[in-house]
C-alpha cells in the first residue's frame, strides 16, 4: 500500500521533484510528501531523484518493459492452453484404451459364453459339439 501511495506522487506529476519525504506522525501515521516535514512530524527517510521517470528515455523503457511484460504473458498463456491441451489429449486417449480393452474383455467373455451355450444345446439335443467347442 505505501509503494502505491509512494507511485501515485509519479503519476499526479509530482515525479519533477527532487526529493521526497517520508514522514510519520506522532500516531504512526506515514504521508509521503515533496516539501519537507512539518513540524512535529519525524522526517523518517528522504529519497533523493536523479532522473525524472517523466523523461523520454525512462519512457521508451517503461514502453519497452511494457510490450516485454505483454509478450512474457502471451508465452505464458501459449504454453499453459498448450498443456491444457496436451492433459485433454492424453485423457481422451487413456479413455479410448480402458474402453477398447472393456470391449474386448466384454467381447472374450460374450464368445465364451456363446460357445458354452452352443455346447448346451449341442448335447441336450444328443448331439456331439464340434471339437472346437469341446470343453477341455
Amino acid at each position: 500500500m505505501k509503494f502505491l501511495v509512494f507511485m501515485s506522487f509519479f503519476s499526479a506529476g509530482l515525479a519533477h521533484a527532487e526529493s521526497i519525504n517520508r514522514c510519520t506522525d506522532a500516531n504512526g501515521k506515514v504521508a509521503y510528501s515533496t516539501t519537507p516535514c512539518p513540524a512535529g512530524v519525524t522526517a523518517t527517510k528522504t529519497l533523493e531523484m536523479k532522473n525524472s521517470p517523466s523523461s523520454p528515455v525512462e519512457n521508451s523503457i517503461a514502453t519497452d518493459l511494457k510490450k516485454q511484460e505483454a509478450e512474457f504473458q502471451r508465452r505464458r498463456n501459449n504454453r499453459v492452453n498448450q498443456q491444457l491441451r496436451e492433459e485433454q489429449q492424453n485423457a481422451r486417449a487413456r479413455r479410448q484404451e480402458e474402453d477398447y480393452r472393456r470391449r474386448k474383455e466384454e467381447a472374450s467373455i460374450n464368445s465364451q459364453r456363446n460357445k458354452a451355450m452352443t455346447r448346451r444345446n449341442l448335447e441336450e439335443d444328443g448331439l456331439r459339439a464340434p471339437t472346437a467347442m469341446r470343453a477341455p
